[in-house]
Parts: C-alpha cells; sequence; structure tokens
C-alpha cells in the first residue's frame, strides 16, 4: 500500500510518498517548490514543511529532485532552517544531468546555465533601455521562464548562484546515509531500495541522447495534445547580449557575418553613406533612417530563447515508474518531462528484467502525476497517456488555475490535455487548487458505478487545515492498495 499526498501550494510541485516498509513507514519526498510571485510563497513551503515533519516523525527514507526548476526546488532554500532543524534526509535522488563528476552532466550544465545568466544579463539591458522596443508582454514571458529557472530575485555582488543552485546544494550536502548519500541514476536503471523489497523504482529519464534536446513536438507529427512547436532558435543570438569583445580576431565565432563583409564602428562612422543612412537617426534631408537598422533585431528572439532554455531544463527531468510489486499497479511521475525524455523511455532496458518494456509500465499506472502543471507540452499522447490503459487510473495536477491564467496568462491546465485525462480516468482527476470534476459528469465518460464512486472517495483525504492564503487544503493524498 501507498498514500501519495499533494501538497497543494498551487503552482509548485511537493509529493509524500508513504510506503509500508519492513518495519516501519518508509518516506519519499518528490520535490518541493512553488513558483515565484505565488500568494504567501514562503509561509505556504514553511507550513509544508512543517507538515512534513510531523507526518513523517522527522525522517525522510529519500529526497528526489527531479531538475532544476525554482517551482520545484524553491523550497529546499526558502525553508532550509525548517528542513535543517525538524528532518533528517537519508537519501537524495538526482539524475545523472546533475553529477559533478560525469563529464556529459558537466558540459550540459555550463552551457544551460550560461546560457541563462546571458539570458538573465539581457534582459537587463531590456528594463532599462526602452528604446529597443520589446514588448512587455515578451518582456513579462521571459521574466517568468528567469523565474523558473531561480534568478528571479537579485543576487549578492558575489553571489552567482541562483536559488535552484542554492537548493541542489543544500540536499548534496543534508543527506546522512554513510554509505551513498547522493545517488545519480541513469535511466533504465533501478534506484535499489532495501527497505522496501515489494516496490520497484524503474528510471525512465532523461535520456543520455539528442532526445535530450527535443522539447516540441514535430510539425509533421505532433506528439502532444497539441502543436506548439516551430523551427527551434540557437542559443548562440544570446552572445551579443553581453560580449564585450566580439570584434577580437580570437572571437570570430561570436560574429555572425564573414570578415569580408565586416566594417569597423569607426570606420562605419567616418564613412558618409553609412554615418547618413545607418548611423544617424536621419538623413541630412531630415529623413528617418532608423528603420535600415538591424543591430537589435536578435534581441526580438528573445522570448523564443527563453522558452527553449525552459524547455530544454524540463527535459533533464528525473522520470519515475514505481511499480507495487504484489498488485502490479505502477506510479508514474515524470517531472516535467517534455517530448524528447518520453520518446526516449521506449529504449530503456532493465537488466534484471530483459522482458520488461515501458510501455507495459505504462499500460499499468494507476496514478500518474501531470508534468509542468498540465501543459500543453508536457504530456505525450500515444506514446504517453494513450497507453495509460488501466480502468483505475487516476491523476494529479499540481496548478493553481486562477494564478496561472489571471496572473501568468498560461493556459493550464491545457483544454485538451484536461479533457483526455478527465475522459481516462473517468473524472478522478485532481487538481491543487481543490478542484475535482463531479462524479458522473455528463461532459465526459465518468465513474458512475455507485461502488467504484464510493472506493475513490474513501481513498481521498483532505488536510483539516487550508494552505496559508488560499482557500484549499493544505495537501491531498489518494491511497494505493
Amino acid at each position: 500500500m501507498v498514500t501519495i499526498r499533494m501538497y497543494n501550494v498551487g503552482l509548485g510541485d511537493c509529493f509524500l510518498l508513504r510506503f509500508e516498509g519492513k518495519a516501519k513507514p518508509w518516506f519519499m519526498l518528490i520535490d518541493c517548490g512553488l513558483f515565484r510571485g505565488s500568494p504567501a510563497e514562503r509561509e505556504t513551503l514553511n507550513a509544508v514543511v512543517d507538515d512534513i515533519a510531523q507526518t513523517t516523525h522527522g525522517r525522510l527514507d529519500v529526497v528526489v529532485a527531479t531538475h532544476e526548476h525554482q517551482d520545484h526546488l524553491s523550497g529546499f532554500w526558502y525553508a532550509q532552517e525548517s528542513f535543517r532543524a525538524q528532518i533528517q534526509i537519508g537519501q537524495v535522488w538526482l539524475a545523472w544531468t546533475e553529477n559533478p563528476a560525469d563529464p556529459m552532466a558537466n558540459a550540459l550544465k555550463a552551457t544551460m546555465n550560461g546560457f541563462a545568466e546571458q539570458l538573465e544579463q539581457t534582459m537587463t539591458q531590456l528594463r532599462h533601455d526602452p528604446r529597443r522596443g520589446i514588448s512587455p508582454d515578451t518582456l513579462a514571458a521571459v521574466e517568468s521562464v528567469l523565474e523558473f529557472a531561480g534568478f528571479g530575485e537579485p543576487l549578492a555582488a558575489n553571489d552567482r548562484l541562483s536559488i535552484n543552485q542554492k537548493a541542489l546544494r543544500f540536499l548534496k550536502e543534508a543527506p546522512t546515509d554513510p554509505e551513498q548519500p547522493v545517488l545519480y541514476v541513469e535511466p533504465g536503471s533501478m534506484a535499489p531500495v532495501a527497505a522496501l523489497p515489494n516496490v520497484r523504482f524503474f528510471v525512465l529519464g532523461p535520456p543520455r541522447s539528442e532526445l535530450l534536446r527535443k522539447s516540441d513536438p514535430t510539425r509533421s507529427r505532433p506528439e502532444v495534445y497539441h502543436f506548439a512547436g516551430g523551427e527551434r532558435s540557437n542559443y548562440a543570438l544570446l552572445i551579443p547580449a553581453t560580449d564585450k569583445t566580439n570584434t577580437d580576431p580570437d572571437r570570430q565565432d561570436a560574429i555572425p557575418f564573414d570578415s569580408s563583409y565586416q566594417m569597423s564602428i569607426t570606420d562605419a562612422q567616418n564613412d558618409p553613406f553609412f554615418c547618413n543612412r545607418y548611423w544617424n537617426d536621419t538623413d541630412p534631408a531630415g529623413t528617418d533612417q532608423r528603420y535600415r537598422r538591424i543591430d537589435n533585431d536578435w534581441l526580438y528572439a528573445v522570448g523564443d530563447l527563453a522558452l527553449q532554455l525552459d524547455g530544454d531544463t524540463n527535459n533533464t527531468s528525473l522520470a519515475l515508474a514505481i511499480e507495487l510489486v504484489d498488485s502490479g499497479r505502477v506510479l508514474l511521475f515524470p517531472g516535467d518531462a517534455q517530448v524528447g525524455n518520453w520518446l526516449s523511455w521506449d529504449s530503456c532496458k532493465w537488466t534484471d528484467f530483459p522482458n520488461l518494456t515501458t510501455q507495459q509500465l505504462l499500460a499499468k499506472t494507476v496514478f500518474y502525476k501531470v508534468g509542468h502543471h498540465g501543459s500543453h507540452n508536457a504530456t505525450l499522447r500515444e506514446q504517453g497517456l494513450e497507453r495509460m490503459t488501466h480502468p483505475d487510473l487516476v491523476a494529479m495536477i499540481p496548478v493553481d488555475e486562477t494564478f496561472a491564467r489571471q496572473k501568468k496568462k498560461w493556459d493550464m491546465p491545457f483544454g485538451g490535455l484536461y479533457k483526455r485525462l478527465v475522459e481516462k480516468t473517468r473524472g478522478r482527476v485532481i487538481q491543487a487548487d481543490g478542484h475535482t470534476p463531479p462524479l458522473p459528469d455528463p461532459r465526459y465518460p465518468s465513474v458512475t458505478d455507485a461502488t467504484e464512486q464510493q472506493a475513490f472517495l474513501k481513498a481521498l483525504r483532505h488536510s483539516p487545515s487550508n494552505r496559508p492564503g488560499a482557500a484549499w487544503p493544505l495537501w491531498t493524498e489518494y491511497t494505493i492498495g
């Protein structure tokens, strides 16, 4: 038996799993974060940690941090004192992408962190230079991505670590397991838990392949419930944001044109043709010449670049399929995995179970933690949700729909996906903001059998206290036998 407690923080992930161990309950925490700017943000995270401490009697056997986004990690930083004072952490599980001894992980992280910092500096320029002409909506969208990345707050002069990096540092230092305090897991592996012989933890992602960079669906074969992708942008467009030496012969990689087409700024300023038509706002006749300039055109891609960085980070999510051996049922926790991560799961092979396929695991899935707050591109269609055919399927969406739609202008949960979730679960979709479709629901195929309805409601339980600053319970939990 397992009890899954979703802390209803809003736009953030925090799940506490309670298993029946050999001698005592065994607890796993998967993520603890909340999107910056959410109502009562820090008060909520501290209330969550206090409740975790009380529920677990101050002991978490394993903490899983799925990926480096603030809505999954911020609690490990903002509420770190509560963690230190009240909770002992036995072991931490991280994806191979966080392993400091892994060359591929280091190269990936250096690239992504570098561009996140450059994106932040680009935004600083845009905020303080209204002549750039970037729309407020674009600025707001990029700032939201930076908040996910943990760069949403001012940093001290000598502090270049994001909130997420600080949270991961805390987690890496917190475990007490003397043999293996931090476990970096690989796709196709199984995370061993001696205390739970009847539970198997199958690691699905993130992949060690080019699929790690595939965040969006393809145009000819959209893999999700809505196509929103296009040609991918290039991180290299961010180089002009901060590069001060792109005329250095050793930095020709930073210049988009061949040297035969280049002219120095000094020469351009002294050349009458360029001076009159490109350098000055008007020519000698007073005609506006600003339309000729392309020096700031690269900035118009900043929104797409930010979304690309956001998707690539989501794709590094540690994805787990947890099998309850006695019943054969499976719990799916994909983090915020996007298209490439999901697609890679079919290549997973487990040494001890050579005939097991991911398709079989999905067919036995009875609990699905919906990825990325129900966004359009974090639940695969044919190779994902459509494979979840178990009649007892239940889905939980960690989302504050009002905050997402009204304040952030995000379509969460996405309509087409939400409709299909309700159909697949026959109405058993639970949101962190307290919304659950009625049973039966005349709009969708629903649970209509009275006995089955009663069993579902009996397995569902809510916190007696509300989340700070909200009208819904602090947590909702679901028990699976």
